[in-house]
């Protein structure tokens, strides 16, 4: 018995922008985590979920590095290499 041949393509595809790897949604993740630890805390802690301003404000911790880069990208700021 053989086990069948994962596509693992659509990883590739999930942190890349236009084709190219895009750093900001390799940042969204470490942050999506910490985000989630802190909702996690603040519930173990307190005995109830966080108000709309907390969750609000992780966030946009979490989100922050790819709304950055999409802003850049929409008023063409982003540096590119000179060649």
């Amino acid at each position: 018995m053989t086990l069948p041949k994962l596509d693992w393509g659509w990883i590739k595809k999930a942190f890349q922008d236009g084709g190219d790897p895009s750093s900001s949604r390799l940042f969204t993740i470490p942050h999506s985590l910490a985000a989630i630890f802190c909702v996690i805390f603040v519930t173990v802690k307190t005995g109830h979920l966080p108000n709309a301003t907390e969750t609000a404000a992780m966030g946009s911790f979490a989100t922050v590095h790819y709304l950055v880069n999409r802003a850049t990208t929409a008023w063409g700021k982003q540096q590119t290499d000179p060649k």
